[in-house]
């Protein structure tokens, strides 16, 4: 019932609220992609300061095994920067784990999935993990919600998907994860993109299809591999729930 004080020097205004939110997602975000020599990566995403529900990070071993991860909290609200970096610090807890011992991606899901699943506020991701093992050709890929990893081997013409289903990251603490191998050439490529189609199976069909073509036509470094796809795909197949977070990965193996 007071009047407003508009002169206050006190008063914080939603745009410096907004800003200051943005800046704590950024900070939980790597400051550019890394410099790993097996292979190169590029990356293209939807603007990083209006998605505070979005996550992602890169993680070396010292015994020349890698992490990608690639998640999106099922929500695009305020709290989900809470969530986003309570992950962010599970993570980190569970990598210091493999600091001294192989990494295994089946018990690194399943420990993270049960420390979401058993906190209070109970948040779920859809969620990427790509790991990554050069020294023995092997990859490594468990998808919560997300669509299939592509591969896409010297002969550019014959992309194979890579898919396994499994629920939300958080949702079942009993949940066993489905794990995708397959052996990694030198000279392939991966696609790891957050594009979704609807769940109609035409459709899905129909996506995979332009996917594979957009990809087989796009002979480019990865950075503007990444770039050129996420533009296309942003343009023809944005079909998915309004404000979801999109990006797309390409690893390129030397």
């Amino acid at each position: 019932s007071h009047p407003v004080q508009k002169e206050d020097s006190h008063r914080t205004d939603i745009k410096e609220i907004w800003a200051m939110l943005e800046k704590s997602h950024l900070d939980l975000l790597p400051p550019s992609l890394p410099k790993w020599k097996p292979f190169h990566i590029g990356l293209a995403q939807s603007n990083k300061g209006s998605s505070l529900h979005s996550f992602y990070d890169f993680i070396s071993f010292p015994n020349q095994s890698y992490l990608i991860l690639n998640g999106e909290y099922e929500y695009n609200q305020v709290e989900a920067l809470a969530y986003t970096g309570l992950l962010k610090g599970m993570i980190q807890t569970l990598a210091a784990e493999y600091k001294n011992k192989k990494l295994n991606p089946i018990h690194f899901m399943t420990t993270l999935n049960e420390l979401l699943s058993t906190h209070r506020g109970n948040p779920k991701f859809y969620f990427h993990l790509l790991a990554l093992f050069p020294t023995d050709d092997r990859l490594s890929f468990i998808s919560c919600g997300y669509p299939p990893l592509v591969h896409l081997p010297q002969d550019p013409a014959s992309p194979r998907l890579l898919n396994n289903e499994n629920p939300l990251l958080g949702l079942d603490s009993q949940h066993q994860f489905s794990e995708t191998t397959e052996n990694w050439a030198e000279g392939s490529t991966l696609i790891l993109h957050s594009f979704n189609p609807t769940s109609e199976k035409e459709t899905n069909k129909a996506f995979q299809e332009d996917l594979f073509k957009k990809i087989s036509s796009t002979h480019l470094a990865p950075q503007a591999q990444a770039k050129a796809l996420f533009e296309g795909l942003s343009r023809e197949l944005f079909s998915l729930k309004e404000g979801s977070f999109k990006s797309v990965f390409t690893i390129h193996r030397i």
